[in-house]
């Protein structure tokens, strides 16, 4: 420690104080925003706050919410080659690495229903969103909204989306069952939006997306997914055609 920044170096294990959340990694690196000096009598009034973390190499991230009642809200696993955590809810993910969240969600996702057809309430199951990214991530938790791109240029960005309740879990993408989502594409924009007890996200995927469910598959340039009314969108640009089987 050098009063600015402190350096822990091998199997780190650390701990958010009254959270349920935890992060493991070889090498961890805390800046604060001014120096602190640990001598007598230079301790009080001293007020530094961390600026920003690093954490570096295999690093696991488990992070569970809960609410007031204690019963469980959803719980996120993120794993990379480096994280870097700004103050004020900037983080970047270096990959290759993925990011999985388990959270309720509607048990029902189709294409858009035909005009004047009124829709049931969806009905709420637990569901898993794994994505995996060779490149890149980066995220944004300022004002409580929930947004991070992913980038995976050439190698592609994959996404699973699918019912369960073990975070765990896997899917076969070359054949979704019922209710299952498989994505891919070049770069990735998620969006969470939590409304109760119930977390939705808006994915927009763009670059060489292919789109599979149970029944469908699809190939555009740019797929939207909005889970809140279960809408997809398929979009050709520069005169490219949008497949749809």
């Amino acid at each position: 420690f050098d009063g600015k920044i402190a350096m822990f170096y091998g199997g780190v294990q650390a701990t958010e104080k009254g959270a349920r959340s935890g992060v493991l990694c070889q090498t961890m690196h805390v800046y604060l925003d001014k120096p602190i000096s640990f001598k007598d009598g230079q301790k009080d009034n001293q007020n530094a706050k961390i600026d920003r973390l690093i954490f570096d190499k295999n690093v696991y991230i488990d992070d569970t919410k809960v609410d007031e009642k204690g019963q469980f809200v959803h719980r996120t696993i993120v794993q990379g080659r480096e994280l870097i955590n700004f103050d004020g809810g900037r983080t970047r993910l270096i990959g290759p690495g993925e990011v999985k969240n388990l959270a309720k969600g509607t048990a029902e996702q189709s294409l858009l229903p035909p005009s004047g057809v009124k829709t049931p309430a969806a009905k709420m199951e637990w569901k898993l969103t794994h994505v995996k990214f060779r490149t890149s991530m980066h995220s944004n938790t300022a004002d409580g909204n929930k947004k991070a791109t992913f980038y995976g240029d050439n190698e592609g960005v994959e996404v699973f989306h699918f019912p369960t309740i073990k975070i765990e879990e896997t899917m076969n993408p070359d054949r979704p069952k019922l209710d299952e989502l498989y994505l891919r594409c070049s770069i990735l924009e998620v969006e969470g939006r939590q409304t109760g007890e119930r977390t939705t996200h808006i994915m927009i995927a763009r670059g060489n997306v292919t789109f599979r469910t149970d029944k469908y598959l699809g190939y555009a340039d740019i797929v939207k997914f909005d889970e809140t009314n279960d809408i997809v969108i398929f979009e050709g640009i520069n005169g490219n055609n949008v497949r749809l089987y």
